[in-house]
């Protein structure tokens, strides 16, 4: 149960990471 817990915590923390670099991206190309 700790594990599932961990590897569910594991997948949202790169989903955000994914999703904070794609938003980094869209706003660098926006700026150029």
């Amino acid at each position: 149960m700790i594990f599932f817990m961990m590897c569910v915590d594991l997948k949202v923390y790169i989903l955000i990471i994914s999703i904070d670099t794609f938003i980094n991206i869209s706003t660098n190309m926006i700026s150029c």
